[in-house]
């Protein structure tokens, strides 16, 4: 637990050179792609003979984490890829852009005061999570919630629990993402019940805030996301609870 997964595979991948290597998850062997061009096959050209995800899922103890689209399964996440594609156009990509510049004037205005003119050192972990809890809630809800000038914004607070990293959360994740039958057996979750609650919450009451005073909006992704709900035909419940993990992926 004293090296992330991500500077692992780093180390890895320096020992090897070659564009692609093996290990073993547990006692389940995995092929570890370093070539561009193989990725893009596997992931683009050749995506339908590798259709589902290694991470632990499983809807009923995990409802959130199972319907990620990084651990959902055929053939919920073909249907789901099919529809997310034409969400992130360049145009689409574009608006989303110029959202997430203002949420970037707030992170250089942060810096200024809280660090550079008090010449303070800076938790760059805390910054950019701040940038990234207020990005999601004004790309993803449409609501200018702002941590950067208001830490006790409530979506910081759940997203600030969920990025911090403890000893078990680093067996968690460790778990779910490498060795998903010992998971499994544990029943272990990727996000608390508190923050799924919140966020379900905090999405639903943006939808029936427009719903009441009939402003709809193409900027953020609300709509985009009830089309796709309606689209894939999934049910109330768990279509919410997809939406509860776009948002924090999209982060």
């Amino acid at each position: 637990m004293r090296k992330s997964s991500w500077q692992m595979f780093k180390d890895w991948g320096k020992r090897n050179s070659s564009d692609y290597y093996g290990i073993f998850l547990g006692w389940k062997p995995a092929l570890i792609i370093q070539s561009p061009e193989y990725a893009k096959m596997i992931l683009v050209k050749d995506h339908h003979h590798f259709l589902d995800r290694y991470l632990y899922s499983s809807y009923d103890s995990d409802p959130l984490g199972s319907l990620n689209v990084f651990s959902v399964k055929s053939p919920l996440w073909k249907n789901i890829r099919q529809e997310l594609t034409p969400m992130f156009t360049s145009n689409r990509l574009k608006v989303l852009t110029e959202l997430m510049n203002v949420n970037a004037k707030h992170l250089v205005n942060k810096i200024q005061r809280d660090y550079i003119d008090k010449r303070e050192p800076v938790n760059l972990k805390e910054l950019f999570s701040m940038y990234a809890s207020d990005t999601v809630g004004y790309t993803v809800f449409g609501i200018h919630v702002s941590a950067l000038n208001d830490p006790s914004s409530p979506l910081w607070y759940i997203t600030k629990h969920m990025v911090k990293w403890t000893f078990s959360r680093g067996f968690e994740f460790t778990m779910i993402f490498f060795l998903p039958f010992i998971a499994r057996t544990l029943r272990l979750t990727l996000f608390s019940q508190p923050a799924t609650e919140y966020v379900q919450k905090l999405f639903w009451g943006t939808v029936k805030e427009r719903q009441s005073n009939g402003k709809t909006s193409d900027k953020d992704l609300v709509n985009h996301l009830l089309r796709l709900k309606e689209d894939l035909k999934l049910p109330a419940e768990a279509g919410s609870r997809m939406y509860c993990f776009l948002t924090f992926s999209a982060g």
